[in-house]
């Protein structure tokens, strides 16, 4: 026989939760717009599958937007911009650190570099592989 009190979960759950992910929340946020703590989450998110459904679109959602502002960052893009409206451009450092957090398995850091990962030598070895593709495909 259980003990403690009957639990909160509603169904309805899932979908505010998959809303608030997409968003962009993080599990603590979650727990505390559904009143709740951080561990009945957790304990939800293993004993209603329609809510560990829901939790992963949500995050995927959101993990989706953040992979593609990065990429289009990364090859760079072109805009209008409309009277009155302000744009801010995407931090790719930021994106990339979401990344590792949300997706560790496509975007983790190589700990078996020699080299001490310089990021900006990374990225300034990428430009120059751009560039040499770039002069290749003019000459030829």
């Amino acid at each position: 026989m259980k003990s403690g009190p009957p639990t909160r979960y509603k169904p309805a759950f899932a979908e505010e939760a998959r809303r608030a992910y997409e968003r962009g929340a993080c599990d603590k946020d979650v727990a505390h717009r559904l009143g709740i703590g951080l561990a009945t989450l957790h304990r939800w998110r293993h004993r209603h599958p329609e809510f560990a459904t829901a939790i992963a679109l949500g995050k995927g959602e959101a993990d989706d937007r953040v992979e593609h502002a990065l990429y289009r960052r990364a090859v760079g893009y072109q805009y209008r911009v409309e009277p009155d409206m302000r744009v801010v451009l995407a931090d790719p450092r930021t994106a990339l650190q979401w990344l590792r957090i949300r997706r560790p398995d496509r975007w983790r850091l190589d700990e078996s570099r020699d080299d001490g990962g310089d990021l900006a030598r990374d990225i300034e070895e990428a430009w120059q592989r751009v560039a040499d593709r770039q002069d290749g495909d003019a000459q030829g």
